[in-house]
């Protein structure tokens, strides 16, 4: 039995219509929305992958968010849990050029030293 406070990885293969109509990046959004890290990325075979890492109660949140367009876009989910392993700092669109991830993770950690520097600052 899964816990509803248990940090948790998701990984769900997207098959059916996922490609080409908006799928990844509906995926994407639903998973920034509940404030999950991971990634969601087209693959050769059609289907679209998602990876996402957090509470085990917002997972299942997107879940539902991705079930929910199943009618409109016919498509079949495959899902797998494994234990969050905290890799993540932010949910990506991996379909994105590359520097734009690099620029956002620079980004990240810059947003990162500087809250240490302010916590510094206040004690």
């Amino acid at each position: 039995m899964i816990l509803m406070t248990e940090m948790l990885r998701l990984t769900a293969y997207i098959s059916g219509k996922a490609q080409e109509s908006g799928y990844r990046d509906r995926a994407v959004s639903i998973a920034r929305i509940f404030g999950l890290t991971g990634y969601a990325k087209n693959q050769e075979d059609g289907r679209v992958k998602v990876v996402a890492e957090g509470g085990a109660a917002d997972l299942q949140h997107l879940l539902l968010a991705l079930d929910s367009t199943k009618e409109r876009d016919a498509v079949d989910i495959q899902k797998e849990y494994s234990p969050s392993t905290g890799e993540f700092e932010f949910f990506l669109d991996t379909d994105t050029p590359d520097r734009y991830y690099e620029l956002m993770i620079e980004a990240s950690r810059g947003i990162k030293k500087l809250e240490a520097m302010i916590k510094e600052m206040k004690a």
